[in-house]
């Protein structure tokens, strides 16, 4: 199995990890540290949300959310 970081909107693979079965997880992560993220949006299915992924993002999730949700609301 291979696990990919997908660039949408320039329709690239950024990086391709191989995994041996049960380790995704482990296949991701270290996918995620070959690419820049800062100033990116990252999306992964359930299996991501975890510790482990969001510290191979290296962001602040619940600053990140706070900020994202005020932005979204404050104009209700």
């Amino acid at each position: 199995m291979m696990v990919s970081a997908y660039a949408s909107r320039l329709r690239l693979t950024l990086a391709t990890v191989t995994a041996d079965r049960g380790t995704e997880l482990d296949a991701a992560i270290e996918a995620l540290g070959l690419i820049a993220l800062k100033g990116k949006v990252v999306t992964g299915d359930a299996l991501h949300c975890n510790r482990r992924t969001v510290a191979a993002i290296n962001v602040d999730f619940h600053a990140e959310v706070s900020r994202v949700f005020h932005r979204e609301v404050s104009h209700l």
